[in-house]
């Protein structure tokens, strides 16, 4: 029942986000000291280029909800990712150098067709490809990443061994 609220919930936000030609549901799990975080997310794409992703949690008994926007510009070559911690009814649009769960299509393009990328001022190292995902490691502090290879949505499935102690995985759905 949850799971169809979600889903239902996070069709209607994207619905009102504007022009949509790709939508992506996502469950997000997220681990820090022990605790665990379930987010459901969906992203979208306007016809600008901007990517918008909706999140929701339910937190004591009530939905929360926001959203995270990256600009053209971003989704093409932003070289971070935000790790800004989702508030309940912020509409957050990230700069220019930023993602939020994604790699920008350069980062992506690096590490999948050079083996190697910068991120987050950090270089990953390409360590194979399997499954349908790319898998890297940091070559300075040994956090290890797991990225759908698919250039149009490079989702890092999943981080673990990250330096701020944030692991999570991501499975669509």
């Amino acid at each position: 029942m949850k799971r169809l609220l979600y889903i239902i919930l996070m069709a209607l936000a994207t619905l009102s986000a504007g022009a949509v030609y790709r939508q992506d549901s996502v469950r997000l799990t997220y681990k820090l000291h022990g605790q665990t975080r379930r987010f459901a997310a969906t992203f979208s794409r306007d016809d600008k280029g901007s990517v918008r992703m909706d999140w929701a949690i339910e937190r004591n008994l009530k939905m929360w909800r926001g959203s995270y926007t990256m600009s053209p510009r971003a989704v093409e070559t932003a070289p971070t990712m935000s790790f800004l911690m989702p508030e309940d009814g912020k509409q957050v649009q990230l700069p220019d150098n930023e993602t939020f769960a994604i790699l920008s299509k350069a980062a992506f393009t690096a590490l999948r067709d050079l083996g190697e990328m910068q991120w987050n001022n950090t270089t990953y190292r390409l360590d194979s490809i399997q499954n349908g995902r790319l898998h890297a490691t940091d070559i300075e502090e040994g956090a290890v990443i797991s990225v759908l290879d698919d250039p149009e949505f490079p989702l890092i499935t999943s981080m673990a061994g990250n330096p701020l102690e944030i692991n999570w995985t991501a499975e669509i759905f």
